[in-house]
């Protein structure tokens, strides 16, 4: 049965009925107990064709695993032919070289400023020479949708979908040019930066970005159907902008908190009007019309979610006009510019999503730095009330669990997915900006919003994958999972499986995902898309030039996590000695 299934799949349908009759031979006698072997000959001489590539690996799977949805929480990771057996032998080459120089922290640490000395010296395109065959094609796709392509297809053959990212994003920068009013946000050192930065200049390069951020849409319908687009609301407006919407929000809450007298996460008629009155300027009818406007279920309280879904930052510069006394909410108010700047960022959004909903593509928005995230969050909010219905996936939020407040706001966008009706979807990761938000954080005399220690990241990061997997509606089977596990960390990776299996959660049907970044953590991502799991790699892609920074911090956080990436380091070596003849293991 299995030999007659391989024919078929080899034969039957286009491209492979092209296939010569020695390549199907070659699979009829190899396939039925398939090897990493198998693939590293496909990919070798007359074999390096990635239709072969991808049917292969469905056969691999025919007759490996006798039920797709069958869990195994004892699975290992640690067989070197399953994660690096079907790579070239160049390609482990290269990897050992780039985490080699990556493990040098002298070398990391002054690796900015070695390019800049390198450029001025030789030039840019002799040192591009070296970059681009090493650490650009190590931790990005290519720089275009057609050279992406045999990244994709090379993945997809090892059961493993695409995650596309054009890599850039923004932060603010000391002199930048703005448009709107900074007086409130100006507070920032020159020592505060970050990697992978739109710098803002005008409207027309938010345009820009938007187009480009349209392409990779394009290209996941094109070349990855089953995969994410990824996007940054940095890349689409002024990160200034960003802030202060940020600030408006934050004080929209507090609002909220100060009225709410007992602290009961409702609203009474009294306790809204004693604060209405207390902090605004408006009579007792429209006192009673704003309390009828913001209790939308007729329960005669206003529960946090009501409030936070009728008052938006766009209403503040009206309210701010009937404050009585000038204070926080009065100082983060938009004005009439900046409001019309977030409706510009909110329009290109908007579109994107209608252009994924057309190709049906699932886009991704990435978090970012904390100061901007409320409002990053306000915007994935309102796509997801529209776009995540009758079951739909289409719009991932992102939480970094490094925050000490991301499993407090999970639970507040379950809440508010449950009580609206919309799909819940979110990729959970540990964090990127732990340095500078700290720094950021000392500079502007508040308390760092990230957790003290590594081992509360990790723990809240497993409670925040058994919140999201133990909701409410997903133990009803009234909605499926929608979570992207995105995590180097081994230790998540296994406590995830366990908890889908001690929850009933199948392997691919309920999506859960899980997602590591292009050139890490392959012993992960391949054993997971061995035994069948939703198994992505997070490509990042664009011009060599823009993505240096992202190259940077690639190396500077492979630095940082040399305990795990040593054990990668170890299994490649292994791969390598066996490759070559002086280890049989």
């Amino acid at each position: 049965m299995l030999k007659h299934f391989c024919t078929k799949i080899l034969t039957s349908r286009p491209p492979y009925q092209h296939q010569s009759k020695k390549q199907i031979l070659f699979f009829k006698s190899t396939i039925v107990k398939p090897t990493a072997s198998s693939y590293l000959l496909c990919q070798q001489g007359t074999f390096k064709n990635p239709a072969l590539f991808t049917n292969l690996h469905r056969i691999r799977n025919f007759s490996t695993v006798s039920n797709n949805n069958d869990l195994n929480p004892s699975l290992s990771f640690d067989d070197p032919s399953t994660s690096y057996g079907m790579q070239s032998t160049s390609d482990i080459a290269r990897a050992l070289f780039v985490f080699k120089l990556c493990s040098s922290k002298w070398l990391v640490q002054n690796c900015e400023t070695i390019l800049e000395q390198s450029v001025n010296i030789f030039g840019e395109a002799f040192v591009m020479s070296f970059v681009r065959p090493s650490f650009f094609a190590h931790f990005c796709a290519g720089e275009g949708e057609q050279s992406i392509q045999p990244r994709i297809d090379y993945l997809r053959s090892h059961g493993i979908g695409s995650i596309l990212d054009y890599a850039a994003e923004a932060d603010i920068e000391e002199g930048q040019e703005a448009t709107v009013d900074t007086s409130v946000s100006s507070k920032k050192g020159n020592d505060v930066h970050s990697a992978r930065q739109y710098t803002y200049s005008t409207e027309r390069q938010c345009d820009e970005n938007a187009k480009i951020f349209t392409d990779a849409i394009h290209a996941v319908h094109n070349v990855s159907p089953d995969g994410f687009a990824a996007i940054k609301i940095t890349a689409l407006c002024n990160p200034i902008l960003l802030e202060r919407w940020s600030s408006s929000l934050v004080e929209i809450r507090n609002l909220f908190s100060r009225m709410d007298k007992d602290s009961s996460g409702l609203l009474t008629y009294d306790e809204f009007a004693a604060g209405w009155s207390k902090y605004f300027s408006l009579d007792e009818d429209k006192i009673q019309e704003k309390f009828k406007q913001f209790d939308t279920s007729g329960s005669g309280k206003i529960s946090s979610i009501e409030w936070t879904t009728v008052l938006n930052a766009k209403d503040t510069m009206d309210l701010a006009s009937d404050c009585r006394e000038t204070g926080p909410f009065v100082t983060a108010a938009l004005n009439e510019e900046e409001i019309e700047l977030m409706e510009r960022m909110e329009a290109r959004v908007e579109n994107l999503v209608k252009i994924a909903e057309e190709l049906d593509v699932r886009l991704m928005v990435d978090a970012e730095h904390s100061y901007f995230q409320p409002a990053i969050d306000n915007i994935v909010l309102n796509l997801q009330r529209k776009y995540n219905k009758n079951g739909k996936d289409r719009v991932y939020n992102t939480f970094q669990c490094y925050l000490k407040d991301s499993e407090r706001r999970v639970r507040r966008h379950i809440q508010r997915a449950s009580y609206e009706n919309w799909e819940f979807a979110s990729k959970i990761v540990r964090g990127a900006y732990m340095v500078l938000e700290r720094e950021r954080a000392s500079q502007m005399g508040y308390d760092s919003p990230i957790h003290d220690t590594i081992n509360d990241t990790h723990t809240n990061f497993d409670n925040v994958v058994k919140l999201i997997i133990n909701r409410e509606p997903v133990r009803n089977k009234k909605s499926k999972v929608n979570l992207v596990v995105a995590s180097h960390n081994q230790n998540s990776i296994e406590n995830t499986i366990n908890e889908m299996a001690k929850c009933g959660i199948t392997k691919n049907k309920d999506n859960v995902y899980f997602g590591q970044l292009l050139g890490m953590a392959d012993h992960l991502t391949f054993t997971l898309g061995t035994n069948g799991y939703n198994a992505y790699k997070y490509l990042p892609y664009g011009p060599i030039n823009e993505v240096m920074p992202y190259l940077i911090r690639r190396a500077q956080e492979n630095s940082d996590i040399m305990s795990g990436v040593t054990k990668e380091r170890k299994m490649l070596w292994k791969e390598l000695m066996k490759r070559i003849g002086i280890s049989k293991k």
